[in-house]
C-alpha cells in the first residue's frame, strides 16, 4: 500500500518534514531543491527538463521554506523557476519557465523546436489562486497576491494584487494607512 505522504527526500537539498502526497509526478529530481517545511497537495507534477531535440538545458527549481502548495499543481523548469519562502498557492496552477519554439519557417514543428527558456522568480510570501498561470519570464515581487484565474505573463510589483487574463495590477498596499487601495 503506499504512503499518503511522500518524503521529498528523493529530491536534492530537501528537508525531511517536507513532503508531497500520494499520486504525483516528479521528473528530473537532482535539479529539484526543496526548503523546509514544504506540503504539496496530490495529482501534483514538477518537471525538470534538461534536453530537447539535440538541446541541453540547465533547470534548477527550488521550492522555499514553508511553501504550501494546493492540489493538481503543475510546474515545468528547462531553467531558473525559484519560488521563495512562505508561498502560499492554492489547487490548479500552473507556472513555468519554458515554452514550444515558434519559428513557423523551422524544419521541425513546434512540439519538437527548442524551448524557449525564460526564468520566473516567484518572491516572498506570494499568494497565488487557484486556476492561476503563471508564464516565463514573469517575476512576482514579494508580498503580491495573485487573483484566482489570473494569467500572468509581465512583473508583478511587490505589495500588489492583480486579477484578469492579461493579469492587471487592481490593488497596491499603501503601508504608511496599512490598507489595500484600489489602482485605476
Amino acid at each position: 500500500m503506499q504512503s499518503e505522504k511522500f518524503i521529498l527526500n528523493r529530491v536534492k537539498d530537501c528537508s525531511k518534514k517536507s513532503y508531497i502526497r500520494e499520486h504525483r509526478i516528479i521528473r528530473g529530481n537532482k535539479y529539484i531543491h526543496s526548503g523546509k517545511n514544504v506540503v504539496i497537495a496530490q495529482y501534483s507534477r514538477i518537471v525538470c527538463i534538461d534536453s530537447m531535440g539535440g538541446e541541453k538545458y540547465k533547470p534548477n527549481l527550488v521550492i522555499g521554506d514553508n511553501a504550501r502548495i494546493g492540489l493538481n499543481f503543475t510546474a515545468f523548469s528547462s531553467g531558473n523557476l525559484i519560488i521563495e519562502e512562505n508561498a502560499l498557492i492554492a489547487s490548479n496552477v500552473l507556472i513555468t519557465d519554458m515554452n514550444h519554439g515558434m519559428i513557423p519557417e523551422h524544419p521541425l514543428g513546434y512540439a519538437l523546436q527548442p524551448y524557449l527558456v525564460k526564468d520566473v522568480h516567484i518572491g516572498k510570501n506570494v499568494w497565488i489562486g487557484q486556476n492561476v498561470v503563471i508564464l516565463p519570464g514573469v517575476t512576482i515581487g514579494d508580498w503580491a497576491i495573485i487573483g484566482a484565474g489570473s494569467i500572468v505573463n509581465r512583473d508583478v510589483p511587490s505589495y500588489c494584487i492583480v486579477a484578469g487574463n492579461p493579469a492587471r495590477i487592481v490593488k497596491q498596499y499603501n503601508k504608511i494607512e496599512k490598507e489595500w487601495k484600489k489602482v485605476f
